[in-house]
């Protein structure tokens, strides 16, 4: 057993705080938030502060962001004439909350998005504002196909500056990386680690 000067110091508390913070620990079970129910050591009422460590470094492992991927279309190509972008499609899956980035020199091209028939016959219509920067960003905010033209001249019709993809509802969470120093396999045994030796001093 570890020394005493090593024990985590608590705050005895009243009825009337214990009572408190039990109502509040249902209320938030309802909503399914990480609940604090181990803020009370009902064998002897103590506030215990390692609780609140506990739920930090828990918390944030279950907190993970998802990030969508930018896709530069046409890689090193950019957005251009005589270019095969039903090729550069082919390998890709897009989902929603990815990126389509258009680099083009501007006044050479644009990009403009428009519907099945128009991708066909290679006209605006009804009549849109084209994205001009050459430097495009284009969030893919719903599922679905989506077609995107040069509105240059005869860019699209004679030239092949068209682009359409298929977008999936949802993207998958990654695998953990088995090279990665601290993945998964790796860190909730950590965790587990570190409270049991809070809990035992």
């Amino acid at each position: 057993m570890a020394s005493s000067k090593y024990k985590v110091k608590t705050k005895k508390m009243t009825n009337k705080s214990r009572k408190k913070i039990i109502e509040y620990n249902n209320l938030i079970d309802k909503d399914n938030i990480f609940p604090y129910t181990n803020l009370i050591n009902t064998s002897n009422g103590h506030f215990d502060s390692h609780c609140s460590c506990f739920y930090h470094i828990c918390g944030g492992a279950s907190s993970i962001d998802h990030y969508g991927t930018e896709y530069a279309v046409g890689d090193a190509s950019g957005w251009t004439i005589n270019y095969d972008y039903k090729a550069w499609v082919k390998d890709k899956v897009f989902y929603v909350g990815d990126k389509l980035v258009f680099k083009y020199p501007v006044n050479v091209h644009n990009v403009y998005k428009v519907n099945a028939s128009s991708f066909a016959t290679c006209t605006i219509s009804p009549p849109g504002t084209g994205l001009t920067s050459g430097n495009d960003v284009v969030t893919l905010m719903t599922p679905g196909k989506k077609w995107y033209i040069c509105g240059v001249e005869e860019h699209c019709a004679d030239f092949n500056q068209k682009l359409v993809i298929d977008v999936q509802s949802m993207n998958p969470a990654p695998a953990p990386s088995t090279g990665t120093k601290y993945g998964s396999k790796t860190f909730m045994p950590m965790v587990i680690f570190i409270l049991a030796t809070i809990v035992m001093v």
